[in-house]
């Protein structure tokens, strides 16, 4: 059965590749990235990738020429750009304040393999009006998301109420909590015990339009592949919310000493070893004897598929 499931990884951003980009241009460069992303997928056994790009524009051409195996969810970012770090130049998103805002999400939602939009931690949000939520800033991006059935990726970084807030606020938008909702290495220091928050995150499972992104979990371990210290907290959440609104993302990009960004993280305090690799991100879920084949089906690709509508079958 596992070897005719699609698997699809929800979570990647450009791969690192350390190399002296002084005497290359912007095309070279990303054709480079383009290669050694499909070459690190097809090495570990993944089908297809959804793409949080620092370039949007490299993450358009990758989508156009490649659509069989790339979707992308560019950032609500004020001004339209991430800061910190752009392999390639570029934008990296929409911009959630952009009087044409609700204009741009349609003309995004029309446009196949790009499959959503990612709203980062409320703590890197404009801050709003005395007395009103950061959220309020951004009314009409997400009564445009709601309205024409986009998904709005979050990062919380264990601010789970930013998620309980926006499911009161629009009960109709389709919200998949990224990361587990938890805090992790290296964007993050660890929390202790690493599933502190995990009691908001099982409260978001009686929202029937909140789904939840099983990435990057294993920064979480304290224990070696396959990582069996996870499976009592990953069981609780698999049994929360269904296998078929849970689904998994390496977020491989991010794990610095393997293929990740090389950057340090001022909030993660001590330089994260990365210790896992982009087959252990898979091969925990593949491999696990506490899954069953069904449950495996979903969380590899088929909520991914579901939820996004892509790719058709």
């Amino acid at each position: 059965m596992l070897s005719s499931m699609r698997v699809i990884d929800a979570q990647l951003h450009e791969p690192t590749i350390r190399l002296d980009w002084s005497a290359s241009d912007a095309a070279t460069r990303r054709r480079l990235l383009t290669e050694v992303e499909l070459a690190t997928m097809d090495a570990v056994g993944v089908d297809c990738a959804v793409l949080y790009p620092v370039d949007l524009e490299w993450a358009a051409e990758v989508v156009a020429e490649h659509r069989e195996r790339f979707a992308v969810v560019p950032a609500f970012a004020p001004g339209g750009v991430l800061t910190g770090f752009t392999p390639t130049g570029g934008n990296s998103g929409i911009d959630p304040l952009a009087p044409d805002v609700g204009d741009q999400i349609e003309a995004l939602a029309a446009r196949p393999g790009w499959v959503g939009l990612r709203l980062m931690d409320v703590r890197t949000l404009p801050p709003p009006p005395a007395g009103q939520s950061p959220y309020a800033l951004f009314d009409r991006a997400l009564r445009a998301c709601q309205t024409l059935r986009v998904p709005v990726f979050m990062s919380t970084a264990g601010a789970l109420q930013a998620p309980a807030e926006l499911t009161q606020r629009y009960p109709d938008l389709r919200l998949v909590v990224d990361h587990l909702g938890i805090r992790q290495p290296p964007s993050f220091p660890r929390d202790e015990p690493p599933f502190a928050t995990l009691p908001d995150l099982l409260a978001l499972a009686g929202q029937p339009n909140v789904a939840v992104k099983l990435s990057g979990a294993p920064t979480l371990s304290e224990q070696d592949y396959p990582y069996p210290d996870l499976w009592p907290h990953l069981r609780r959440i698999v049994d929360a919310f269904g296998p078929d609104r849970i689904m998994w993302g390496s977020d491989i990009s991010r794990i610095t000493g393997q293929i990740g960004f090389d950057v340090t993280f001022p909030a993660a305090g001590d330089r994260y070893p990365g210790k896992h690799t982009y087959a252990q991100a898979a091969g925990y879920l593949r491999d696990c004897a506490d899954l069953t084949p069904s449950e495996k089906r979903w969380l590899l690709g088929a909520t991914a598929q579901k939820i996004l509508g892509w790719p058709a079958d």
